[in-house]
């Protein structure tokens, strides 16, 4: 009996490592100079995110001389701070990120908010297939995450809701390029693999792909994972909006092989609210 505890338990921390592959497991250390990193993320300050990057509210490189000065004739003119000229969309912060998560009142029934905060910096494991590694954890490159914790219970109409982590992580848009394709492409090859944690050998199954689930530029993926006999299946959701990766991890009864679903608008509610709060 205390062997298959052990091993139920360490297939539940393993869920956990193998869940977040473009978001906690790659989370950089150093977050903005400017944000807050004391208390709960919940106590973010709204003034923070009411300006989005690239609008007039954000610092700007200064110009030549004073303000209202305009430079000499015979200098050129730095179209570089041309309000104008293309310009890269930054990175959410970790308090712009909070605010496009779902709150209490948007979840649908049968889905608690237990915390919200910065995800859990963790070691990458590796896997035995090379090609199935940004599955697990790649490069760290995001610029600040967050992560609410949903506790499932019984809606209205009597159906289980499973427990979900939301996960918002943003990124520099051409490193998030690059991982989003090697990510698609291990999700569409990758059936079996293992990766070692906790002494143990845990066994990666991949039960089924949706590509573009949500829309273009996300996927759903159901996974197994298997720990001396223990099991836990969970499902979840990923998806590009601009420079914001959406993640949705639903994870199942330990014991059980059948994935969990997502209720109803939950995953497309959370997009949806990415992308009118941060753009994209």
């Amino acid at each position: 009996m205390r062997n298959s505890v052990k091993s139920t338990r360490t297939v539940r921390r393993s869920v956990r490592r193998a869940a977040l592959p473009l978001t906690a497991l790659v989370l950089v250390a150093g977050l903005s100079a400017c944000e807050s990193d004391g208390g709960e993320a919940d106590k973010a300050n709204p003034k923070a995110s009411s300006t989005l990057p690239g609008t007039s509210g954000d610092a700007t490189p200064s110009a030549p001389g004073t303000a209202g000065t305009r430079p000499p004739a015979d200098r050129p003119t730095d179209t570089s701070a041309d309000p104008k000229a293309p310009q890269a969309k930054a990175p959410a912060t970790k308090a712009q990120l909070t605010t496009a998560l779902l709150n209490a009142q948007e979840l649908p029934a049968g889905l608690t908010i237990k915390k919200t905060a910065a995800p859990e910096e963790i070691e990458t494991p590796s896997a035995s297939e090379p090609r199935c590694q940004p599955l697990i954890g790649q490069r760290r490159t995001s610029v600040a995450a967050i992560e609410r914790e949903l506790v499932g219970g019984t809606d209205p109409q009597g159906i289980a809701r499973p427990d979900t982590d939301l996960v918002l992580s943003s990124y520099p848009l051409d490193l998030l390029e690059s991982q989003w394709t090697t990510y698609i492409a291990a999700a569409k090859t990758c059936k079996r693999f293992t990766f070692d944690v906790d002494r143990g050998t845990v066994e990666y199954q991949v039960l089924g792909v949706r590509i573009d689930a949500y829309g273009p530029g996300s996927v759903e993926i159901s996974s197994m994972l298997r720990v001396q006999g223990a099991t836990a299946p969970f499902t979840q959701a990923v998806a590009r909006v601009g420079t914001t990766v959406v993640q949705l991890r639903a994870t199942g009864e330990d014991g059980t092989t059948t994935p969990p679903t997502f209720p109803d608008h939950l995953v497309q509610g959370q997009i949806d609210k990415v992308r009118s709060q941060l753009g994209g």
